[in-house]
């Protein structure tokens, strides 16, 4: 008994208040969590009835005047732009749950394809595998007077385009030129004002109308293409209320060729917010932003904030933003994973040129680890879940459970991701919803996280991300997570 209060007093001076300090198996006999399977079929089913037809609708016009919401419903002030799961859009094309989302899984192994052939020590590969593999929707007012844009944000592209009419495919609802006074073609013939021809961008065409050409060639054969341009970017949702300018003269591609379905035609153009000069977040000179991703099962916008922080709670924790990484994507240290109270400790993406961490993704929704870290991940999660009634892998899962009624909950081991912390460790733990995701609605659960054939290569998706506010603090490189924050506010 001496023996066991020495050691827990030793390890609350080692580790605390940053890490979890985990003791003996026998004194975290209870660290498991409990996911209700009443409570998420119901979100499905009304989210699956949800008509967002009506939603995209009625944010195509801009009104004559304004409203904002109360500050008072957020958890801190700020500028903002309202920002929805894709899938909200796209469920009306699926039969049900299940299809939509195998389909998002199948959206997720295409970018990972990118994510991990740019990561590579081949030459860095930017482009995304396809335009659609992002996962949220902002919306925001493009031009003067304005005109209402859906565009899908991705913090894994450096560049910022939309359809221009007229154009080759353009969606229902695009932007028209024409009709703004702020717009401003960039001019070839002026010096600094189109960067040559380098990636992507063209050079001056070779038309005489002197314009910066641009061409974004995606690697299943599709592209968008147009020149450049600078239009004023707005929010109806300013701090002080009303509508503010978030920048002044964006330069971004203006699209004649968009590919032909993007989505539907319900999305207008992709806004990058990647650590690069032409994204959207260096453009506007942004030192933050930051959002809660909702659940995926969310038929209600969060809000994504510029230029303010949410005030730091007991759950609070920043780790470094790794500056050796890739230049177009965002990346911490995550040191390990506990499975109760297992630690297992992963070695991050390390390349020959020193490149280290984990790729923090927007636009992909499962974690994936190097294969032989997630083989030693599953068995110790399969070994502490041997109560739960095993059921066959999915196409994109090799672990997934069954939940039959009248149990109608599922208790699992609990998951903790340990990052680098600014002193020490810090840690961020799963709840059930984040760790097991439902595969249609007959109660079939399938662990939420995927191998990686390639050894040193760690991804971060938003479904582990889900009800956790996540910013990205760009003035002192830092990502800041806080796990209570979206559970005390809608946005």
């Amino acid at each position: 008994m001496a023996f066991f209060a020495f050691f827990l007093i030793l390890c609350l001076l080692l580790f605390l208040p940053s890490t979890n300090c985990i003791s003996s198996p026998e004194s975290q006999h209870t660290q498991t969590v409990r996911l209700n399977h009443h409570d998420t079929i119901q979100a499905i089913e009304d989210f699956m009835a949800f008509d967002a037809g009506q939603l995209l609708q009625e944010s195509i016009q801009v009104p004559a005047t304004t409203t904002t919401t109360s500050s008072s419903s957020s958890p801190f002030q700020g500028n903002y732009i309202p920002v929805y799961d894709i899938d909200i859009f796209l469920k009306s094309g699926y039969e049900d749950y299940r299809s939509l989302i195998l389909f998002r899984l199948a959206r997720n192994a295409k970018r990972f394809e990118w994510l991990s052939t740019s990561l590579t020590d081949s030459p860095v590969v930017d482009i995304p595998y396809y335009y659609e593999s992002a996962s949220y929707v902002g919306i925001m007012d493009i031009g003067n007077p304005p005109q209402r844009a859906h565009l899908l944000i991705d913090t894994g592209s450096r560049f910022v385009w939309w359809d221009c009419q007229p154009c080759n495919n353009c969606p229902t609802f695009s932007y028209n030129p024409s009709r703004s006074s702020s717009y401003r073609q960039v001019d070839c013939r002026m010096e600094g004002e189109c960067p040559g021809n380098e990636g992507l961008f063209w050079g001056c065409d070779m038309d005489g109308n002197n314009k910066c050409e641009f061409k974004v060639m995606y690697r299943d054969s599709t592209e968008a293409e147009g020149f450049l341009a600078y239009e004023k970017v707005t929010t109806t949702h300013g701090e002080e209320g009303g509508d503010v300018v978030l920048v002044e003269n964006l330069r971004f591609g203006c699209a004649e060729k968009s590919p032909a379905s993007m989505i539907g035609k319900k999305f207008t153009g992709i806004l990058g917010f990647g650590p690069n000069t032409y994204s959207f977040i260096y453009q506007m000179n942004a030192t933050s932003f930051s959002f809660c991703p909702k659940s995926h099962t969310a038929s209600v916008a969060t809000s994504l904030y510029f230029n303010s922080l949410p005030i730091p709670d007991d759950f609070t924790f920043r780790t470094p933003l790794l500056q050796n990484i890739q230049p177009i994507y965002y990346a911490v240290n995550l040191t390990g994973v506990y499975v109760r109270w297992e630690f297992l400790e992963i070695k991050s993406l390390t390349n020959s040129d020193g490149r280290v961490g984990a790729v923090v993704d927007s636009g992909t929704s499962i974690s994936m680890f190097p294969l032989q870290f997630y083989n030693q991940f599953r068995d110790t999660f399969t070994r502490h879940s041997q109560w739960l009634s095993r059921l066959p892998g999915e196409q994109f899962f090799d672990t997934c459970y069954n939940i039959s009624s009248p149990e109608w909950y599922l208790e699992v081991p609990e998951i903790i991701f340990q990052f680098s912390g600014v002193t020490g460790h810090e840690v961020l733990r799963l709840d059930a919803n984040q760790i097991m995701m439902p595969i249609g609605t007959d109660g079939k659960y399938c662990l939420a996280f995927s191998p990686t054939k390639f050894r040193q290569f760690t991804l971060i998706g938003t479904w582990q991300l889900q009800g956790t506010r996540v910013s990205f603090d760009l003035a002192n490189q830092m990502l800041q997570f806080d796990p209570e924050n979206c559970k005390n506010s809608p946005s």
